[in-house]
């Protein structure tokens, strides 16, 4: 029987690749009444999930399903934020607690867990796959950063550690188990993919900060860079080319947090009034 890493592979030798630069569709997503929404993860339903800040400029989260927007809050937060949603609506975000601290969570739906490792003095989830499979980050006792992976399936923790001391951090991650985020060293910050237990290095646009945040089974690769101007955009990455995302008629400041298998993208961007405002790319 073939693992689900393996089918999927299968399936997707056979799959046609749209290629990059077809005609593309923006739309601007805002939760109601918000000061600011950012749109950070997508399925492959095409359910959204986010943050917003509210008028009293509190933070929440929000899911969004076919358009309509409902908030919702980890029970007994002060700030609640969503980065990530599977094929089965299994969110994954992170939340502040009353003495401010942060803890990634798990929201099925139903029952809110907080996953951190035992050591962890805060963390965050970023992204779930469908088979429950979660990247995140947290620091620890000493006040260094790690990335981890969670299995909720063994309940297992497994610690990613950069080769040539490196600091990781955490993007995404897909259904084949490849993560991606951002690798640090001599002030030069790359993006990195780890596919098999072999990290490859890769910086998108020439930029000199390149910071992936999601993955799709294609293996395509959205996120954001920073050039040597300072300008911030979003990008997305595929077979070894990448391009560069920026919302029409926005400030010129866009950021990729999102990528499905339909290669529908969402992120956010901000306004020419300074407001920022989530989106949804679509091919």
């Amino acid at each position: 029987m073939l693992s689900p890493r393996n089918l999927l592979l299968a399936v997707l030798l056979f799959s046609l690749f749209v290629p990059l630069g077809n005609a593309v569709t923006w739309t601007t997503i805002d939760y109601p009444g918000a000061k600011h929404t950012f749109a950070l993860g997508i399925n492959s339903a095409g359910e959204i999930v986010g943050l917003y800040y509210d008028s009293a400029l509190n933070l929440h989260a929000f899911l969004d399903v076919n358009g309509t927007l409902t908030s919702f809050d980890y029970p007994g937060a002060t700030s609640t934020a969503a980065y990530g949603v599977n094929d089965s609506g299994h969110i994954v975000g992170y939340y502040l607690d009353a003495s401010g601290t942060g803890h990634g969570f798990l929201f099925d739906g139903t029952t809110y867990t907080t996953i951190e490792p035992p050591n962890a003095t805060s963390s965050d989830l970023a992204k779930i796959n469908n088979f429950g499979q979660m990247v995140g980050y947290y620091i620890d006792n000493a006040y260094i950063g790690h990335v981890f992976e969670y299995d909720a399936n063994t309940q297992n923790f497994t610690f990613l550690e950069g080769p040539q001391n490196a600091s990781l951090l955490t993007g995404g991650i897909n259904n084949l188990g490849d993560i991606v985020g951002s690798a640090t060293k001599t002030l030069q910050t790359k993006g990195f993919l780890l596919s098999g237990g072999t990290y490859r290095f890769f910086t998108a646009s020439n930029a000199h900060f390149t910071n992936p945040r999601a993955i799709n089974d294609s293996g395509e690769i959205v996120g954001g860079v920073v050039s040597d101007g300072g300008q911030q955009k979003g990008f997305i990455f595929s077979a070894g080319k990448s391009l560069i995302l920026d919302y029409p008629g926005g400030s010129g400041y866009t950021q990729a947090y999102g990528i499905n298998n339909t290669r529908a993208i969402v992120g956010y961007y901000k306004d020419l009034n300074g407001v920022f405002r989530g989106f949804l790319r679509t091919p």
